[in-house]
């Protein structure tokens, strides 16, 4: 698109810019999008390989077209459920709340700088995190018991010997956890007991 952009300037009159340049997009964007997300190398293999510099590459190109960001969300969605779910439905994390609870807050700051780093905090891109999250922890009322428990033993035990910063990021991802749940009374019974 910058070449384009560049022979524009140098070859043809600036009055004719805006026309040519919705054409290229058209041309080089629209035309091929689709296809970029659901090839074999395209989106869902960038998020599975953790490729992060082709997705923030692909966001800035689809970004002109903001029509093709939804083929990508589309995708990062079922890969966040998947990730999501493998965690959840794992029988030994089910039987070790704390690591289950550990495993949950990583994946869940994994996937936000995700959508910090590569699609600059796109509204559309935390959207779709929040439903690829808050569609298998919401499931069952585990993860709001687990996360009160969890809590519970870090105000008791886990929090000595952590400096004010080391808190404040725990506290910060347990809060940020828990804005996700629909089973918030759950966890407030869980934790008062």
């Amino acid at each position: 698109l910058e070449d384009e952009e560049s022979r524009l300037s140098r070859y043809l009159d600036s009055s004719s810019e805006k026309e040519l340049k919705a054409v290229v997009q058209h041309e080089l964007i629209l035309q091929t999008a689709k296809e970029l997300v659901e090839m074999a190398t395209g989106a869902h293999s960038m998020f599975v390989n953790k490729r992060y510099e082709e997705l923030k590459l692909m966001y800035r190109i689809f970004r002109r077209e903001p029509s093709m960001l939804p083929h990508v969300i589309s995708v990062m969605e079922p890969y966040i459920e998947q990730r999501c779910s493998a965690i959840v439905e794992d029988q030994q994390m089910i039987d070790n709340p704390p690591t289950y609870t550990e495993r949950v807050l990583e994946l869940k700051n994994e996937v936000d700088n995700m959508v910090a780093t590569c699609f600059e905090s796109d509204t559309g891109f935390q959207k779709g995190r929040n439903k690829g999250l808050e569609a298998v922890l919401n499931k069952d009322t585990r993860c709001a018991k687990y996360l009160a428990l969890f809590s519970d033993l870090q105000l008791k035990k886990g929090l000595k010997g952590r400096n004010e910063d080391e808190v404040q990021v725990l506290v910060n991802q347990v809060v940020g956890l828990f804005a996700h749940l629909k089973d918030k009374d759950i966890f407030l019974d869980i934790y008062k007991s």
